[in-house]
């Protein structure tokens, strides 16, 4: 199960110890791109806090995810840093040449696409 919200995903873990949790997480609120995937009854603003890698850190302690899905905006030496210690990181959504090479490039565990042909042709050189 993967979500923004924290409080879900530590519920879910607490109901069943064995279910798969994905933290899903940006450092910005939804910008005009990503508005134009998500339908309006979806749209939901993101609090402050879970916009800042000082709280999110935290949050991870608690909730204890599975895996992490980060947007490609958010800052690089978060994900980096998250990548080298070791979290599997599922980056979303690169779609331009240019940021899958990016994706790629950085070896996450995953990366959620919209042009999943560009990706692979990318990835097999």
């Amino acid at each position: 199960m993967s979500s923004f919200n924290p409080i879900v995903l530590y519920r879910l873990k607490k109901l069943d110890k064995n279910i798969r949790t994905v933290f899903i997480f940006m450092d910005t609120n939804w910008n005009e791109e990503i508005r134009k995937e998500v339908p309006p009854e979806d749209l939901k603003n993101l609090p402050f806090f879970l916009r800042k890698e000082f709280t999110r850190r935290g949050i991870r302690k608690i909730i204890k995810p599975d895996l992490l899905s980060i947007n490609k905006e958010v800052d690089e030496k978060t994900i980096d840093n998250l990548i080298n210690k070791g979290w599997p990181v599922f980056l979303w959504s690169p779609d331009s040449k240019d940021e899958l090479m990016w994706s790629l490039n950085k070896s996450p565990y995953g990366i959620i696409t919209n042009e999943p042909l560009r990706g692979k042709k990318l990835r097999d050189g």
